[in-house]
């Protein structure tokens, strides 16, 4: 990665973050960042509050590859391989790309700098499984991201928790924006296999994961890892959940529901308050264990 590429992507992009004022009894988004020693805001449209989270999300990814290639180039800590093409070094773990370079970008893109890079594939090193089953996840997240590259579609893996081998997918069926599932045929695939299962699936925002993943994770007893992989490059995982997860969160987007006239406001405020209800938690009270790789 050139510093000075990071450098320009960045001077493009918004500074700041994303705070609600209460305005009339209701809350709303503004970006508020700092210049000049002061505190500047401006609101925040409905229209084009994905993008501003993507492009706060890009800002704070471009800021970490940037001081991890300082500490590359004063420390090097391990081989590169150059990338002719894209003009930048990446580590790879290998010389299989698992992204492939497209023509076009948009917001739902995969960033290609780092899931090619090896720093991306030393995140799935971190799981505790054996190294076949790693790897067996990291190229099946490759798979999915590749499949899923410049959409707003969601889709699904399952895969043997001891082998690594792969059991279903619904990859080649429908695919549908921000959600997906296995259906009865796939899911039935899942039973016969008698084994517990690693289910991978992407998210294009690359948010965490959702209170339905997490409740999903809850209530699904074979699996026992769920693995979600950000168009960004973020991977996240969910080591447990207990099944009292569901009626907290109910009960939390019930309350937010009074209070906002938009439902994705509501769930996004709920899904918030459960994550911060769980941080306050004591180890063996936690709702859920979910894991930022």
């Amino acid at each position: 990665m050139h510093l000075e590429r990071a450098i320009i992507e960045l001077n493009g992009l918004p500074k700041g973050s994303i705070v609600y004022k209460t305005i009339k009894g209701k809350k709303q988004p503004y970006l508020q960042w700092r210049e000049d020693g002061k505190t500047k805001s401006r609101y925040i449209k409905a229209d084009e509050m994905e993008m501003i989270v993507y492009q706060i999300d890009q800002r704070k990814r471009l800021l970490k590859l940037y001081y991890d290639e300082i500490e590359r180039l004063t420390q090097k800590p391990y081989g590169f391989l150059s990338s002719a093409d894209d003009g930048y070094d990446v580590g790879y773990y290998d010389e299989q790309e698992l992204i492939s370079k497209k023509d076009e970008k948009n917001i739902y893109s995969v960033d290609r700098l780092i899931v090619n890079s090896k720093l991306y594939y030393d995140k799935f090193m971190r799981l505790p499984l054996s190294a076949t089953v790693k790897d067996r996840i990291v190229k099946e997240a490759g798979r999915l991201l590749e499949r899923v590259d410049g959409t707003n579609n969601e889709g699904m893996i399952a895969l043997d928790k001891r082998t690594g081998d792969l059991i279903v997918d619904n990859l080649e069926r429908e695919k549908y924006e921000n959600h997906t599932s296995f259906s009865d045929e796939e899911y039935q695939k899942i039973i016969e296999a008698n084994t517990d299962i690693i289910v991978i699936h992407n998210h294009p925002s690359g948010s965490r994961p959702s209170a339905r993943d997490i409740i999903t994770y809850a209530m699904a007893d074979i699996v026992v890892l769920s693995v979600v992989v950000g168009h960004n490059g973020d991977v996240y995982a969910i080591f447990d959940a207990k099944k009292k997860v569901e009626e907290v969160y109910h009960s939390l987007l019930k309350e937010q529901k009074k209070r906002f006239y938009d439902n994705d406001m509501a769930v996004s405020f709920a899904i918030n308050a459960l994550y911060e209800i769980n941080s306050r938690l004591g180890k063996k009270q936690k709702l859920f264990d979910v894991r930022r790789l």
